[in-house]
């Protein structure tokens, strides 16, 4: 049966092992022959060359400058505020999730720490019914959960109403999270418009708008010239069909 030793210690050795793994990674991240690895859409784009192109052949595969190692966590800032359409373009869609799932489960789950550690936690600690079972073998851990308090007992009310305030904030958040990507994507689509509309309004400079309206004159001269060969056809086939309805009649 796990104690809270055992939570502990699971704990410092996932987090202890999450700490190295991110820090191999920003280590590798500043070598030269990782470049391509790490930003291959620059690449893609023509805007990064590689480092391994130039330079002594030590500096083409280990990055000698001290000065990068010393700031080499600034990424991390940078990526959580960059708005999502940029952060899609710079690094893709997954790290964009990946984002945007990590700040909102710290949105989440972090007031929902705190109020548990504050409420429950207190509340199903000093229940005391684990202990009056003699014959029942439990551990400190299961002190924690509601089954430390006592059937029918008054304790049970303060599960419900924290239950609701977790099912509130998680939906509340979650919706105003939706809310905020629409009015982002809402006030985009009216910048692009907008930028559109006075692209469109913009006036032309005089050489353009002379050959514009030399071109519109031409337009409409060959418009009107096709007007009036079809009206004249259309009065030919009429007197035609006049004429033919005339001998019919007559008939």
């Amino acid at each position: 049966m796990a104690s809270l030793q055992d939570i502990g210690m699971s704990a410092a050795v996932n987090i202890i092992t999450a700490l190295i793994f991110l820090m191999v990674f920003a280590m590798l991240r500043l070598q030269p022959f990782n470049d391509r690895v790490y930003f291959p859409k620059w690449y893609l784009k023509g805007i990064r060359s590689s480092p391994t192109h130039s330079g002594n052949i030590m500096r083409k595969f280990v990055n000698l400058d001290c000065r990068t190692y010393l700031r080499f966590l600034n990424w991390m800032p940078a990526a959580l505020r960059m708005p999502e359409p940029e952060l899609i373009d710079h690094a893709g869609l997954d790290s964009s999730v990946y984002v945007r799932i990590y700040l909102l489960g710290l949105k989440i789950f972090a007031p929902i720490t705190v109020l548990a550690f504050g409420i429950l936690v207190p509340v199903n600690w000093t229940g005391g019914t684990l202990e009056k079972n003699k014959d029942l073998t439990f551990s400190d851990l299961d002190k924690l959960s509601i089954s430390n308090i006592e059937l029918g007992s008054q304790r049970f009310f303060l599960s419900f109403p924290f239950l609701l305030k977790v099912l509130l904030l998680a939906s509340g958040l979650l919706a105003a999270d939706d809310i905020a990507e629409a009015e982002a994507k809402a006030a985009d689509d009216r910048a692009e418009g907008f930028a559109q509309q006075k692209t469109a309004e913009a006036p032309l400079p005089r050489g353009i708008r002379s050959k514009r309206s030399a071109i519109e004159r031409r337009d409409g001269r060959r418009i009107g010239v096709r007007a009036q060969s079809l009206v004249a056809s259309l009065e030919e086939e009429g007197k035609e069909i006049k004429e033919e309805a005339t001998k019919i009649w007559w008939r």
